[in-house]
């Protein structure tokens, strides 16, 4: 038998005597109430003895952050945050009491870290994030502090914040939620048991999702698990977006663009024609190269920038596209294409 299947005929058990309890008020037997208080402790003994002790609320925790760890090790971080976050988990074990204020801050860094990757989009990682939170959460509770929201609320984030006291911050972000509707808790209120608070930061939708926006967001979900360098500089430009007139999302989108171009992947090329399309619907073109080609005097300087390499292949041959050419509509050149160029065999 399982344990499972255990806990369920102890459950079965318990339920069948607290209906031969209630029969026993009713008749008012002292001597059946008695026997079956009796029963009602046998059976506690019985759980006690057969299933496994529950965990502290600290190895409860330290066995979350432990599932978190391996889960961020999958992730390509930027190392000052890989160190950080390593840094920030050793304050918590198994035998080791757990501090407030140590809590909030693994909370209020957890969040930042959250937000700056875009970790919820990565499925496992965000099941061992609102782990941790949760119990980090439940902990700092049981000390006489707060946190709100909980992982997986729902309800009227602003309004219950305020009702607890908190005020919350709001900035802007680019979403396909209606205008006003919160998308994102960026970071969650806290208050510790001796007063010291941290208010909410509510990320408020702007009501634009646009393909470019779309696109941009992509490339930082597909990066995640493989280039955290690129995913920071991503979510960056992404916050940009709102309220971006034309000639900033151009700008936006070059950088993007500019930032993965060199960055193989078959889900990443998808994405790659995605933003070169919302750049083409700006007036601004690509400059067509093809690896392999020959680096001739047709390729302008105006154009092009040619970087050596020695290579086994012929001498001239465009060895690979460090960075795209871009040019407006009018045919002005607004980057340069960044071109290796292969110098042939050594000797």
């Amino acid at each position: 038998m399982s344990m499972e299947e255990l806990e369920g005929a102890l459950q079965e058990m318990e339920a069948y005597i607290l209906k031969l309890e209630a029969h026993a008020i009713d008749q008012h037997s002292e001597e059946s109430a008695r026997r079956i208080a009796e029963m009602i402790q046998r059976l506690q003994e019985i759980r006690e003895g057969l299933m496994p002790p529950k965990p502290g609320p600290q190895v409860a925790l330290a066995e979350a952050i432990s599932t978190l760890t391996a889960a961020l090790k999958k992730l390509s971080l930027d190392p000052a945050d890989e160190r950080a976050a390593l840094k920030t988990c050793e304050e918590f074990s198994r035998d080791r009491p757990i501090e407030p204020r140590a809590v909030a801050g693994l909370i209020l860094f957890l969040d930042q870290l959250a937000w700056d990757y875009g970790m919820s989009n990565d499925p496992e990682v965000r099941s061992a994030l609102e782990n941790v939170i949760g119990r980090a959460a439940g902990a700092l509770k049981e000390a006489g502090g707060d946190v709100f929201p909980m992982p997986g609320f729902t309800g009227p984030l602003v309004s219950l914040a305020q009702q607890r006291g908190f005020k919350a911050q709001q900035v802007l972000t680019p979403s396909n939620r209606g205008a006003g509707d919160i998308a994102h808790v960026i970071r969650r209120a806290i208050r510790l048991p001796d007063g010291g608070a941290w208010p909410p930061v509510f990320g408020i939708s702007n009501g634009q999702w646009t393909p470019a926006v779309d696109a941009v967001d992509q490339a930082a979900r597909t990066l995640l698990r493989s280039n955290g360098f690129a995913v920071k500089d991503l979510r960056k430009l992404f916050w940009q977006f709102v309220d971006a007139d034309p000639a900033k999302e151009a700008a936006l989108l070059r950088a993007a663009l500019n930032r993965f171009w060199d960055i193989e992947g078959a889900e990443l090329e998808k994405t790659r024609q995605r933003v070169i399309q919302a750049l083409a619907a700006r007036g601004i073109s690509v400059i067509p190269l093809e690896v392999g080609s020959q680096f001739d005097a047709l390729y302008s300087p105006v154009l092009f920038e040619r970087k050596e390499v020695q290579s086994e292949i012929p001498r001239n041959t465009i060895v690979r596209v460090m960075r795209p050419g871009l040019i407006d509509s009018y045919g002005n050149t607004l980057q340069k294409a960044v071109v290796m160029v292969s110098t042939g065999r050594a000797g």
